[in-house]
């Protein structure tokens, strides 16, 4: 997919009455109309709405709702242009029913697409809807719509005028549950911690790269000091050498210093992954996520799920009660982004959870095969709240 795609991370997902149901990942945006956001779900396409007054600027989409054919609307949203909202609510729509010898007549003020959807609603409701159309003359009330649908007359006016109001009739925006702002907070609490993570990731590479040049220039000087011979050329060259050997010297011991005061990325991340309550880490996951895992926001966030015994997860056969995190972990690699896994076992009302970066699947069978074998009292965990270091 073209990289000039917007892509949203992850979508909250709503029922028809407004619950928060789950988070959808990985979402590229559509356009709707031309105009407006939405992402796929199941096959639909439905539009997407700003969740309630949440600061965390989260997006949603609600299922029972408006939802559009995926095949004709196949252009997707720039990456660099801010996404548009359609209007959650159609509060201000006029509309008003008429009955006469012809049928039942909603008749409303809206667009085309609107009045297919109003239809829709209506149908699904069990109405029979006759025709959809501009309006051509006033309703009985006096007021010229601008399209009318009519329903047959088997139906009861009020029948009719009940299903039609709970189209145009919006209570507020979805909000997200409180554990859910209260997950995004807790993980955007340790963006500190995320950003001394990056730094001392930073100070290892120059570490390691003013350890090669440190040892080139070691060579460098002895080679001349054997072919010196009293040459004075040979000498000066030794001295400038000598004082650059000094300066680099100098320059490795603050490298390490300032590597010595902000600790070591192993601790660092230990610190992280000791603070829940109900999780268990196998320490090797922790070089692991050192080494393959350049962005940990997502990891995290889904410990914290695992934490609360939110998380969906799916039983991995031929093992004694392990299981696998259904959402596939952002490593932040470019590659191949959603190659994270992981696996857990809940036992004694502890989750003892193993972190993994899925490379093919040959990989991934081989370690699952080797879970059962892990002695879950064994010190190769990182247990809650514990102060050992890897």
């Amino acid at each position: 997919m073209p990289r000039t795609i917007k892509n949203l991370e992850r979508v909250a997902v709503f029922s028809e009455e407004s619950a928060f149901l789950k988070w959808a990942y990985d979402k590229p945006v559509r356009r709707i109309d031309s105009k407006y956001a939405g992402v796929v779900h199941s096959g639909d396409l439905y539009p997407l709405f700003p969740v309630g007054d949440s600061p965390t600027e989260e997006v949603g989409i609600k299922l029972g709702g408006d939802k559009f054919n995926k095949k004709e609307h196949k252009i997707f949203w720039p990456s660099n242009e801010p996404l548009s909202f359609r209007d959650y609510c159609p509060s201000e729509t006029k509309w008003h029913i008429e009955v006469n010898r012809f049928g039942n007549y909603v008749v409303f003020n809206g667009d085309f697409s609107f009045a297919e959807h109003l239809s829709g609603h209506l149908a699904d409701n069990g109405l029979s809807v006759l025709r959809v159309d501009q309006s051509s003359r006033p309703a009985d009330n006096g007021i010229h719509y601008d399209f009318f649908i009519r329903v047959s007359s088997d139906h009861e006016p009020d029948q009719v005028r009940a299903i039609a109001a709970k189209y145009f009739t919006c209570s507020a925006t979805p909000q997200l549950p409180a554990s859910e702002l209260n997950l995004h907070e807790e993980v955007h609490d340790q963006s500190e911690v995320l950003i001394w993570i990056d730094r001392v990731r930073e100070l290892t590479k120059e570490n390691e790269g003013l350890y090669t040049v440190f040892e080139d220039y070691e060579e460098e000087i002895s080679a001349l000091r054997e072919a010196s011979q009293g040459k004075e050329e040979i000498q000066n060259e030794l001295s400038r050498l000598q004082e650059r050997y000094e300066n680099l010297n100098e320059t490795l011991s603050k490298v390490r210093e300032r590597a010595r005061s902000d600790q070591r990325l192993d601790t660092l991340l230990t610190t992280v992954l000791t603070q829940y309550d109900n999780i268990a880490v196998f320490k090797d996951s922790v070089r692991l996520i050192t080494e393959e895992f350049p962005k940990v926001e997502g990891l995290i966030a889904a410990l914290h799920t695992i934490n609360n015994n939110d998380a969906a997860l799916t039983t991995l056969r031929g093992t004694s009660n392990w299981k696998e995190l259904r959402q596939h972990i952002n490593t932040g690699d470019p590659n191949k982004p959603n190659m994270g896994r992981i696996y857990l076992k809940n036992t004694g009302g502890l989750n003892y959870v193993i972190i993994h970066k899925k490379h093919d699947d040959k990989d991934q069978q081989r370690l699952i095969r080797q879970l059962d074998m892990l002695n879950l009292n064994d010190s190769v965990f990182l247990y809650p709240h514990s102060s050992n270091i890897v």
